[in-house]
């Protein structure tokens, strides 16, 4: 599958993320949780000003007061954890963040480093630990 960095404006085959992966994720390889759901909200945002733009819109206000970024993780996870189990390879959890990501995000503008984040923390907690349920405030 190939995919356009949003940022780069390089095409990308999602098979050189994979390949970075094969090797194993250290520790310290795996992304704080807060820092996945900024970037996303970044590539959310610059995804949603471009999309503007092609609608004639230059000057799009900002549509959203942030933190947003925590509800889009969440989402991904649904549609990550609802399809996967202990077994499942990271170039399968790969495609699932890429496939709910295109529908999330404006346009399906996605940025590689930001697919990068996600598909690193899902793998690096393990399954397990990222599809666990959250507990809800009462």
């Amino acid at each position: 599958m190939v995919l356009t960095d949003f940022e780069t404006q390089e095409e990308v085959d999602i098979q050189d993320i994979s390949a970075s992966l094969s090797g194993g994720i250290t520790q310290s390889d795996i992304p704080e949780k807060k820092a996945v759901e900024e970037q996303l909200e970044a590539n959310y945002q610059q995804a949603l000003a471009a999309q503007t733009k092609n609608f004639g819109i230059n000057d799009a206000p900002a549509m959203f007061m942030g933190g947003f970024g925590k509800k889009i993780l969440k989402e991904v996870k649904k549609v990550v954890c609802s399809k996967v189990d202990e077994n499942t390879g990271s170039d399968q959890i790969l495609e699932l963040v890429v496939g709910a990501l295109t529908t999330i995000i404006p346009g399906g503008l996605l940025m590689k480093p930001v697919v990068n984040m996600v598909t690193k923390l899902i793998v690096g907690q393990g399954i397990s630990t990222f599809c666990e349920v959250e507990e809800t405030k009462s």
